[in-house]
């Protein structure tokens, strides 16, 4: 099972990324409004939001705050797959927090992602091959590998974004979860 959240935007491509025909969108998911318990009991998680440098927030279309790092740490993801193609995750507080929720592998990047807003380009690719490659049994670090690849020959112009992002398992889930 797949769970993803994105700006309401990206719905489109979200939803080709991660294979999830109807993504939950922000707006009209709000900060006010996130439920750290929708995401529990998925094997794939995937975020399409809006990310700032050094921000504990994603953001949904509009500016509108769609996720905080102290909500995101919340989160019970223990054994997910988690992909956050949020533009400077890994420069921000949600990198902390996307670990602190148990997950078992999770990929982001730095930076500016380029993704597709209609149609799956550059990071979306990694997305949607390191499930598919996941699903089939390859290990998640050799599944992320190879999904570089198939980015890089659909956009090499993107090289530079698409080896910003970075594969690592997630912390050891936390006892108190649950």
């Amino acid at each position: 099972m797949t769970y993803c959240l994105a700006a309401q935007s990206l719905a489109r491509s979200a939803a080709a990324m991660s294979g999830v025909d109807t993504p939950h969108t922000s707006p009209p998911l709000t900060l006010e409004t996130f439920d750290p318990k929708a995401l529990t009991s998925h094997a794939f998680v995937y975020f399409k939001l809006h990310g700032l440098a050094g921000q504990p927030f994603w953001y949904g279309d509009g500016g509108i705050t769609a996720v905080s790092a102290e909500q995101l740490a919340a989160c019970d993801l223990r054994g997910a797959h988690v992909f956050a193609a949020c533009c400077f995750t890994l420069d921000s507080p949600m990198i902390e927090a996307l670990r602190q929720t148990g997950a078992a592998w999770i990929v982001a990047g730095a930076g500016f992602n380029y993704a597709g807003v209609d149609v799956l380009a550059g990071i979306d690719v990694i997305g949607q091959q390191w499930q598919r490659l996941i699903a089939g049994g390859t290990e998640p670090g050799k599944a992320f590998r190879m999904a570089q690849v198939a980015a890089l020959l659909r956009r090499p112009t993107l090289v530079q974004d698409i080896y910003s992002f970075k594969v690592m398992q997630g912390k050891a889930s936390n006892a108190s979860k649950g």
